[in-house]
């Protein structure tokens, strides 16, 4: 099962955004470190969010999301493991359907199928989970692999 808070076996937690290092590093140091947060809702799964521990006033940082809860606060940047690039591993054409509730698009059953095979086949080959995001307009679902 995926870590929901995306912590590897050697402690460190897995940054799946570029680029980012240096807002890390100031905020360790000009706001008392980094507050990691964990989505509790388990129909998402969505991760982790990291957010500074203090606001710019000075005072503790808010939830930054409904359903999530403060798991880390961490003082050391090499407590953290920073994706350098992306490589596209796979593209392909989803099909979505309207929720039972009908607030929410999902995806069919057959395109969560293949998603899922193609994530798992992503991990088998490069050892690391993959991220995705959809084209709306292409209608399509980009699997890319972190390269840390």
């Amino acid at each position: 099962m995926k870590n929901p808070c995306n912590e590897i076996e050697l402690g460190k937690y897995r940054v799946y955004v570029k680029d980012v290092q240096d807002k890390f590093e100031g905020w360790i140091k000009n706001r008392q470190g980094i507050s990691v947060w964990q989505d509790l809702n388990l129909s998402r799964m969505g991760g982790s969010i990291f957010t500074p521990n203090l606001n710019e006033m000075g005072a503790p940082y808010s939830t930054p999301k409904w359903g999530y809860t403060k798991v880390d606060v961490v003082y050391n940047i090499d407590k953290f493991e920073f994706a350098k690039e992306f490589i596209v591993f796979k593209e392909f054409k989803i099909a979505t359907r309207i929720s039972g509730n009908g607030l929410m698009i999902k995806l069919t059953d057959g395109s969560s199928n293949k998603l899922n095979k193609w994530l798992d086949k992503a991990k088998e080959q490069y050892g690391v989970d993959a991220v995705y995001y959809f084209d709306y307009d292409a209608r399509t679902c980009i699997v890319e692999v972190p390269i840390f």
